[in-house]
């Protein structure tokens, strides 16, 4: 399992790009064995999961994002402290390049709260990705 496709996911249709489908797959498989996990202990709106997983959109409802940062815990993108772990990050993942997840990494490092911190970082990483950079 890819540990990091959780970031490619949030391609998906936002900021014009498109994701390849092989990547929602592995997402998908990826988070499936985490996913009521973590819906239970952040009780994010099924609904708005079912967004991320369809088209890669990460709300800012906190539940939300509390959610993506419970994945990221699971698949130890991020540590309990909030550290995001840029080998897992850059070893895992498909496309995400160290320069990349240091960028993100130091854009969102000073964020307090560990819900928006996962969202920030993640959405730093889809940001990159579709800039083509």
């Amino acid at each position: 399992m890819n540990a990091a496709v959780f970031l490619l996911l949030c391609v998906g249709v936002v900021l014009g790009g498109e994701i390849d489908p092989q990547v929602i797959q592995s997402w998908l498989s990826t988070m499936d064995p985490f996913k009521d996990k973590c819906m239970n202990e952040t009780h994010a709106d099924p609904l708005l999961v079912e967004v991320i997983m369809k088209t890669g959109v990460i709300s800012t409802n906190h539940e939300v994002m509390c959610f993506a940062k419970c994945i990221f815990m699971d698949v130890d993108v991020m540590d309990k402290d909030g550290n995001v772990n840029i080998d897992v990050v850059v070893k895992k993942g498909v496309v995400v390049k160290p320069g990349i997840a240091e960028k993100c990494i130091n854009e969102s490092e000073s964020e307090p709260d560990l819900c928006k911190k996962a969202h920030d970082f993640a959405m730093c990483v889809v940001r990159e990705l579709v800039k083509g950079d």
